[in-house]
């Protein structure tokens, strides 16, 4: 829309960069939270209550303490001390609650309402995270921020740089899983949604080397499985038709500089 207007008004180039400055000014950098924990007074009222279930969680919904009924009723956490990341990718989470998905969506809620800052590091981090390794929670953190889902851009993944008999089997499966299934998966959560509106676009992030063809992850050859990850994306996108009848979203694949994209460096402690 910036850009439109700034086209409108014949702006230039230094110009245009000064009006998306008096839109969306620069944010100064913010100290890292301090490290949450519960206070004593607090701990020994919620070990007071015998007959209520007491939790207690920071703004990253990291439980900080809990008393015996708390730990009676979620005893499905165990070990974990992570709220949100236990409610979205522990499956003990929708055995635990009938009505799961009304429950995370609160959850991703609290998360919003005691996070307001967007530059918040850690906010990022957890964020970021969740969002690749959950769809239910991307799709649900998108739809809390914009209301739906117009655009969905899948951009997660990594390279790893490595001869076929250098690459470990557990490093290419989680490149996969990265670079593919993730897209996959987030894809999946998301078309329900565009095919109830019959409209969307769903940009899929390939590379230069995956279009090249280069499938080889074994054999004589150096091979490089990030490639072969990219090139499975672009058979998965397949931009035909145009708009696909059965979601009525419309795909697009495009394609970074080869250097945009970080690479992992095989380990040296063994390989094939």
């Amino acid at each position: 829309m910036l850009r439109a207007l700034a086209a409108a008004l014949l702006l230039k180039d230094e110009e245009a960069v000064h009006l998306r400055a008096l839109v969306d000014p620069p944010r100064a950098g913010r100290p890292r939270p301090a490290r949450e924990y519960a206070g004593p007074q607090l701990v020994s009222l919620s070990d007071a209550w015998a007959d209520t279930p007491a939790l207690v969680y920071g703004r990253y919904l990291d439980l900080l303490a809990v008393n015996s009924l708390g730990e009676a009723l979620f005893s499905w956490l165990g070990s974990q001390t992570g709220l949100l990341t236990a409610m979205f990718l522990d499956p003990a989470a929708r055995v635990s609650y009938r009505d799961w998905y009304v429950v995370a969506q609160g959850c991703v809620a609290a998360l919003r309402a005691a996070n307001p800052d967007p530059d918040d590091q850690l906010l990022q981090k957890l964020v970021g995270e969740l969002s690749v390794r959950s769809p239910d929670f991307a799709r649900m953190w998108a739809q809390a921020a914009f209301g739906r889902i117009d655009v969905l851009v899948n951009n997660a993944g990594y390279g790893y740089l490595a001869a076929n008999e250098e690459g470990e089997d557990d490093e290419v499966r989680a490149l996969f899983g990265t670079n593919v299934f993730v897209l996959v998966n987030v894809t999946t959560a998301v078309l329900p949604a565009t095919r109830a509106r019959r409209a969307g676009h769903i940009v899929n992030m390939s590379s230069p080397g995956g279009r090249a063809g280069t499938l080889a992850t074994y054999g004589h050859q150096p091979g490089d499985p990030a490639r072969a990850a990219r090139a499975v994306i672009d058979a998965v996108t397949a931009p035909k038709p145009p708009r696909c009848a059965c979601c009525w979203a419309r795909p697009h694949t495009t394609s970074p500089p080869p250097s945009s994209t970080p690479s992992k460096p095989p380990s040296t402690t063994g390989g094939r």
